[in-house]
């Protein structure tokens, strides 16, 4: 009996629609396209960079005959910014910034994204904070330097860092006393 209504339960349940996918996994779909990577399109298209700094010159220019900048003075412009260029991004090393086990979430995803995500826990919030905490007590002092802090932190507390995407590194900030992660600069 229990057989008979189970085989009719999922037949009913197949022929619904239901067994292919979860209703409330698409309502959250619907709720925050965003998290599952799906970008909304807007219908309209955004200018290019270089477009939209003209449009937006335009805009500032008032009407009176001006001419465009001249070839020269966009060279010089050029010649500037890379002159001025920034530094590239830092974010503070924690988990998450390996970029492993970003999964949808599944049934055989979850468990490898928690392990990946745990294990830089491990590293980043509990490992390194408490041996720079012992370094501090021993010495009196913070690491001074990237070198100082990778010999005496890292390798003399045989920590393992978690590998990083290609590009980025990872690099000691005396100042706020925190490993970073330094991506590819732009």
């Amino acid at each position: 009996m229990r057989w008979t209504l189970l085989w009719v339960w999922t037949a009913a349940a197949v022929v619904a629609g239901c067994a292919g996918e979860d209703p409330f996994e698409k309502a959250r779909r619907e709720a925050n396209p965003e998290a599952f990577g799906i970008v909304g399109d807007t219908g309209a298209e955004e200018p290019a960079p270089a477009e939209a700094a003209d449009q937006q010159q335009a805009a500032a220019r008032p009407e009176t005959g001006e001419s465009t900048p001249s070839a020269e003075t966009a060279s010089e412009q050029a010649a500037e910014a890379s002159a001025n260029r920034p530094e590239p991004p830092r974010q503070v090393a924690d988990v998450g910034v390996t970029g492993r086990g970003r999964y949808k979430p599944g049934l055989v995803t979850t468990p490898v994204s928690v392990f990946f995500r745990s294990s830089e826990a491990t590293v980043f919030r509990m490992q390194i904070p408490k041996t720079m905490q012992l370094f501090k007590a021993s010495t009196g002092y913070a690491p001074r330097s990237h070198e100082e802090f990778m010999e005496k932190i890292i390798k003399a507390n045989m920590i393992q860092l978690p590998p990083l995407p290609p590009g980025h590194r990872y690099v000691y900030d005396p100042k706020t006393e925190q490993l970073m992660v330094e991506g590819p600069a732009r």
